[in-house]
């Protein structure tokens, strides 16, 4: 009796039969000619990866041309994906994160036929290295048909939508090749098995974001203090959710992306204060994992535009991602569109004062028949005009800590799937911001301290104070204790064993720590 052994769904078998026969192009069969080189390499990067701690290989050496630390290891892939996407002879044009300009083929290496551009980041993640953290490689691949000279930027400076194919190699506990060569392919995976020497279809393959996504957040929550209001907002909105959503950041972008590809949720990683176009870059960061998200059933945006509808202006260049499920993406684009992309005062210069209630004009109470003429965003939102609120860029585009509290006139029953609060007649609420249809206003609760939406028109200045104590002597502070300046108010202050110190939040600073009790008095 005779039996047949199957050969198995190798990548290379992908690229022979499967693309070729699907598509019967001749451009898939150059893109399956690209892959197969950077497969190669990624072995070979795979090894160095495995083997940096004996050689050293993860020492910082300087920084690139992004501005990140650059690690000797770095410089290898580098090398050793040029080299790979040279050897191919169909790559007229490469731009990578570690080289200032973009790398051109030299014309003898090149083959007749159409030639192609590829982008990538050939260690995504290096930082982690040292602690053995999964680390990866970034590609996308372009058709050089935008300028008669192959090797001309105007190949590459066009939106993410133009790629023909892209992917990411996961170097990890496996080195895992995701790939897509068109939405309408989905997304493959393969790792790599040694004992072969192949890259063996993964068993969760093809890709897709489950249709009923787990719920985590991708995203450093430490730097939330600097993060815009949306995205801020949004990460209090799933802390308000009955399922309960999971803080997953692994600091490694192909890491962090290829858990959401299989499970769901959301990576992010937002502009800043700091950062006020983004960190990570647009054409071999953003843009590949942007295709990926969308061929396995996700959304990529920057919180306002759909990122593979962006034109870059510069190889470098940087943008803010949040890519995932659908269920959060979306959720997280409703919020820009209806909360101003503001900053906190805790990130505001110096010049910048915070609103005390002695500077805040009151009113007493106004019965509920009575229209509120008054928008409380006056008395809490310094930049109010419609030129700042829609500014990222200017030092004055901020929201501010305010001191007074507003009342509720009637019963507020909101969608929460909106970020809306529902509260009772006679509620009171702090921390006003006026939304960028006025109509609306976001606020916090002084009793359960959720945060949302209520109606502009419903909210009236209150009498009521926020216990507080304002400085009239400073404090400079040290490794123990926090900055003070005269007229700072202190927040949630809590006195120690020895009453001659007290624990407090700065609301012009947002610190919290110890500082002298001697310099306070009570707030008015």
């Amino acid at each position: 009796m005779t039996t047949t052994t199957m050969t198995p769904p190798t990548l290379e078998r992908y690229l022979s039969e499967a693309v070729h026969r699907r598509t019967n192009d001749s451009q898939q069969d150059d893109i399956a000619d690209i892959v197969r080189v950077i497969a190669q390499a990624s072995k070979l990067i795979g090894h160095k990866v495995a083997v940096s701690s004996i050689e050293q290989s993860h020492v910082g050496q300087g920084s690139n041309e992004s501005g990140d630390d650059q690690k000797a290891l770095d410089v290898i892939s580098n090398d050793y994906m040029i080299e790979a996407l040279q050897s191919c002879g169909k790559v007229s044009l490469m731009v990578s994160e570690e080289d200032k300009h973009a790398t051109v083929t030299p014309k003898e290496y090149l083959h007749d036929g159409q030639h192609y551009a590829c982008v990538f980041d050939p260690l995504d993640g290096s930082s982690n290295i040292e602690c053995s953290v999964s680390v990866g490689t970034i590609f996308g691949i372009y058709p050089c048909d935008k300028h008669e000279d192959k090797g001309h930027l105007d190949n590459v400076m066009r939106p993410g939508r133009d790629m023909i194919a892209a992917g990411y190699i996961l170097y990890s506990t496996a080195t895992i090749l995701v790939l897509s060569v068109g939405h309408q392919h989905g997304v493959r995976a393969f790792t790599n098995d040694p004992s072969i020497g192949e890259f063996v279809e993964y068993p969760q393959s093809p890709l897709k974001i489950p249709a009923k996504p787990k719920r985590i957040v991708s995203g450093n929550t430490g730097n939330a203090a600097v993060w815009n209001l949306p995205t801020s907002e949004f990460l209090r909105w799933t802390r308000r959710q009955k399922e309960r959503y999971s803080m997953r950041y692994i600091g490694s972008m192909v890491a962090d992306v290829h858990r959401t590809l299989l499970y769901g949720g959301i990576f992010m990683y937002p502009a800043d204060y700091v950062n006020r176009n983004g960190k990570l870059r647009t054409l071999y960061e953003c843009f590949p994992m942007a295709f990926l998200a969308e061929a396995g059933g996700g959304v990529a945006t920057t919180g306002t535009h759909r990122i593979l509808d962006i034109t870059p202006s510069s190889i470098h260049q940087r943008m803010p991602i949040y890519l995932g499920c659908k269920r959060d993406v979306n959720m997280l684009t409703h919020l820009f569109e209806r909360i101003p992309h503001l900053f906190s005062i805790h990130c505001a210069p110096d010049a910048i004062a915070v609103k005390t209630s002695s500077s805040i004009q009151r009113e007493e109470p106004k019965d509920p028949s009575t229209p509120n003429t008054k928008s409380p965003a006056s008395a809490s939102n310094s930049p109010v005009n419609k030129k700042q609120r829609k500014s990222t860029l200017g030092d004055k585009a901020f929201w501010e800590v305010e001191m007074g509290k507003y009342m509720l006139t009637e019963q507020v029953v909101g969608d929460e799937d909106c970020f809306e609060l529902s509260a009772n007649k006679g509620a009171l609420f702090q921390e006003l911001v006026c939304m960028n249809d006025a109509a609306w206003t976001l606020a916090t609760c002084c009793v359960t301290g959720q945060r949302g939406l209520l109606p502009t028109q419903l909210l009236v200045a209150s009498s009521a104070e926020i216990d507080h104590l304002v400085a009239v002597d400073k404090c400079d502070g040290d490794d123990e204790m926090i900055d003070f300046r005269v007229g700072d108010a202190a927040l949630k202050v809590r006195y120690m064993n020895d009453r001659r110190w007290c624990h407090a939040v700065n609301a012009r600073t947002g610190q919290s720590g110890i500082v002298p009790a001697a310099i306070f008095v009570q707030g008015h």
